[in-house]
């Protein structure tokens, strides 16, 4: 399949290291340069993408389907919020582009400096003693704004359901939560902006919709708004008990 032709959003960024070149997709002025170095999450790849003689180095997430891809990508354009990690290209792998054959495409998205559950616990909670033992209550006023950026992604993305009978309302697709992907870019000497590195379910899960004698319901915008809330509320939340746990 041929490159996807879409435009890069102008953003220069901070050169990052350059590893082995794994591959490269699409044409020498506007192409996708796939380094052979996963970042910290394990399943994505440390990139650049070049239009003409601008390199933007990006961070590649490759996609078993193409359509897949296609999908999430023109989801994630859609929104404009300052703590939703933007993507800012997409490519579709040909035959030989990529050594993974079951890799069909990559989304490059603006690079960040690492997983919010990396962070250490001083960073982001209140802590009584400096021993091993030591014990974490509250949040400092960073850890209460990293926290609260994140759920006002979750709000602006439901906010996106409200015409859901209009014929071009967002997708009745929830938010597929994982704490991982919630994650930092370092803008000072212990200071950090968060993004949510969003991704979404192909459809509403079927054991979640409501049941009724003839069987299950079609889900509603509600329905989609509630289960971003409660699934984001619980992980988003449960990464600050994870870093309590990880660091004690």
């Amino acid at each position: 399949m041929s490159h996807l032709t879409l435009s890069m959003r102008g953003v220069r960024f901070s050169r990052m290291s350059q590893p082995t070149v794994m591959t490269c997709i699409g044409q020498e002025e506007h192409k996708l340069i796939v380094y052979d170095e996963t970042i910290a999450m394990g399943d994505s790849y440390r990139a650049a993408g070049k239009c003409k003689e601008n390199i933007q180095y990006c961070i590649a997430e490759p996609f078993g389907d193409v359509d897949e891809a296609v999908r999430i990508y023109n989801l994630l354009i859609t929104l404009k919020h300052p703590n939703l990690l933007s993507p800012i290209g997409l490519w579709a792998c040909r035959g030989g582009d990529f050594r993974k054959g079951e890799v069909k495409a990559f989304i490059a998205f603006v690079p960040f400096d690492g997983a919010l559950v990396d962070l250490s616990r001083e960073e982001i909670f209140l802590v009584e003693g400096n021993s091993s033992k030591a014990k974490s209550y509250g949040f400092l006023p960073q850890g209460s704004r990293l926290f609260c950026d994140i759920l006002n992604v979750v709000d602006c993305i439901n906010g996106q359901y409200e015409n859901a009978n209009a014929a071009t309302s967002f997708p009745l697709r929830p938010l597929k939560v994982n704490p991982g992907r919630i994650v930092y870019k370092r803008v000072a000497e212990g200071e950090y902006h968060v993004f949510l590195w969003a991704d979404f379910l192909k459809e509403f899960p079927s054991h979640k919709r409501k049941k009724t004698k003839r069987g299950r319901k079609d889900p509603t915008a509600d329905d989609v708004r509630s289960m971003d809330w409660l699934e984001h509320i619980s992980k988003t939340f449960g990464v600050g008990l994870s870093l309590h746990q990880i660091k004690n």
